[in-house]
């Protein structure tokens, strides 16, 4: 939801957006030269709360569009998961009676 709402306030062209959006991409290079460790990309973290919160409230605003879009997407991983369930049909049958014995 982090880049969904940097990608929705980023669209809005307010000069707070551009600031927020800078300043989150920035926030990790700071200790790309000392350290690169995976343990420095919490420095997003906050920003990628703040722009969760306003993907929320977008979402909110467009929720006639974001319904049709939650139920095709729901229809396609249905899909696609039944597609796979029938190919590893023999497999879960065997895993089953694993787990049943």
């Amino acid at each position: 939801m982090g880049f969904s709402g940097l990608f929705f306030s980023f669209r809005e062209k307010k000069p707070l957006h551009y600031t927020l959006v800078i300043l989150a991409f920035t926030s990790p290079i700071v200790l790309l030269p000392a350290v690169v460790e995976s343990r420095y990309r919490f420095q997003v973290y906050p920003f990628l709360a703040i722009f969760s919160g306003y993907a929320l409230i977008s979402w909110y605003h467009n929720w006639g569009f974001i319904k049709k879009n939650i139920l095709g997407v729901g229809i396609f991983l249905f899909t696609v998961s039944l597609i796979d369930v029938v190919q590893s049909w023999d497999l879960i049958l065997e895993r089953w009676h694993l787990f049943i014995s």
